[in-house]
């Protein structure tokens, strides 16, 4: 397949860097032009979980003259960024088009640039970071990437890709509903990745904390709450047990949590500081809008009260709003 990859960060060039190893035609697109100069001259080089190199293309703007048409689009920008992404691709014929963005608004600027019948959804597990221009870190242990429809039906299309996709090396999961492990991802996401940002801690220093692990659980609560108001029942999946820990006692859940963190540090991602913490460090506008703010606003919607999710929520944005 000719794949193109928009927003070549750690996730989007991890996996972008998993295709190309398969065999499939790559171009990657990013806005910083050492990132893409660095790839061009020496291909992009994977370390982590393991150390490989792949020689690919990357512009940070597609001309005709690298390519008019790509089978499949894969938009791994953050999500602020997309409607500058979607723009510099404007005379590009897709195929097919997903977003591996956090959120849950990812799919609008897609649908309504290339119809909703061209797109479908992708949620991935695998951790990346941007180790410098042409460099990035990739992880994925046992975490899955799920795929499906985006109304749930079952696709020729889908099936396709997923083998392609486990061809590549990853562990390939179709759901009965993509949308579903959306929510289940942000319930399970935000506290994972808020309250590391905020008290500039890694994984493995902050879920080993009693105090964080407490945090976390009336986050994920507060969550749960807002997606099961609007119909959407956070459930276990691979990696995300989040039905599971919402089921036990809070202190009980709480235990879990510290679990959880001590399991990161086993697995070799316990010194991971997260993609936004990096982002307010260096003075640069996170997905927190896209992600626990948009979730803020939900509740506030619905009438449904979550005040460590909105006190976490406004001091991220408070720290954000120095920065203009």
């Amino acid at each position: 397949m000719k794949i193109l990859i928009l927003g070549t960060g750690g996730v989007g060039g991890y996996l972008g860097a998993l295709f190309a190893r398969a065999g499939h035609e790559l171009l990657f697109i990013d806005r910083e032009q050492r990132h893409v100069d660095a790839i061009n001259r020496s291909g992009l080089k994977v370390s982590g979980q393991e150390s490989f190199t792949v020689e690919v293309r990357a512009t940070t703007r597609p001309a005709r003259e690298f390519w008019n048409s790509t089978d499949l689009l894969i938009l791994a920008t953050k999500n602020i960024d997309s409607r500058e992404a979607l723009a510099s691709i404007e005379e590009l014929d897709v195929g097919w088009a997903t977003s591996i963005q956090n959120g849950l608004d990812v799919h609008d600027g897609l649908i309504a640039r290339f119809g909703k019948e061209r797109v479908f959804g992708m949620i991935t597990l695998i951790s990346g970071s941007l180790k410098g221009p042409g460099e990035v870190i990739g992880f994925w242990g046992d975490r899955p990437t799920f795929l499906g429809e985006l109304d749930g039906q079952q696709s020729p299309r889908i099936e396709k890709l997923a083998g392609q996709l486990a061809a590549a090396g990853l562990k390939v999961i179709v759901p009965d509903h993509i949308e579903s492990v959306r929510w289940t991802k942000m319930v399970w996401w935000i506290p994972l990745v808020v309250l590391p940002s905020i008290t500039r801690l890694t994984w493995g220093e902050a879920f080993v904390q009693p105090d964080l692990a407490v945090l976390y659980t009336r986050i994920e609560r507060e969550c749960a709450e807002i997606a099961s108001a609007l119909g959407h029942l956070a459930k276990n999946y691979d990696s995300m047990p989040v039905s599971r820990r919402l089921s036990l006692s809070f202190d009980d859940a709480v235990l879990d949590v510290l679990e959880m963190g001590r399991k990161l540090v086993a697995e070799g991602t316990g010194g991971k500081e997260v993609a936004m913490f990096l982002d307010l460090q260096k003075r640069r506008r996170t997905e927190a809008e896209s992600t626990i703010g948009l979730m803020v606003k939900k509740a506030q919607e619905a009438g449904i009260p979550v005040p460590y999710t909105e006190c976490a929520w406004r001091l991220i944005h408070s720290v954000e709003s120095t920065f203009y």
